[in-house]
């Protein structure tokens, strides 16, 4: 599992455990998961700090990551602009044992100097 741009190494072990156990008898990765779903409803969860972080204060961590432009604050609100949003990882804490363990700054960074990906 990837996140904020690098491999969580303690989650992805939990994760791997959990469709193992649902299908002892093997298989590969993709019939283990089919066999699992069936009948199951599948959960979301947020995979975050859960900590508010704004879009300009994302846009101004981008820019220092890669040595560009300082922000520029117009003022002006679009018609659909969303104005708050912040990601509970409640769920994931809780049923995953999932702790973010990567800084904003730090996340944002490897997120925007990592190649793209197909």
């Amino acid at each position: 599992m990837r996140v904020a741009g690098r491999i969580d190494s303690a989650m992805l072990p939990r994760l791997l455990a959990l469709v193992q156990a649902s299908d002892p008898d093997g298989g590969s990765p993709t019939t283990r998961t089919a066999r699992r779903c069936r009948g199951i409803s599948l959960r979301a969860y947020n995979i975050a700090s859960g900590s508010p972080w704004t879009v300009g204060e994302l846009a101004t961590a981008l820019a220092a990551a890669m040595s560009g432009p300082p922000l520029v604050v117009t003022g002006q609100v679009r018609a659909g602009d969303v104005r708050h949003v912040v990601a509970s990882a409640a769920r994931a804490r809780r049923e995953l044992d999932f702790t973010a363990s990567v800084a904003f700054e730090e996340g944002v960074a490897a997120f925007a100097r990592a190649p793209l990906r197909a």
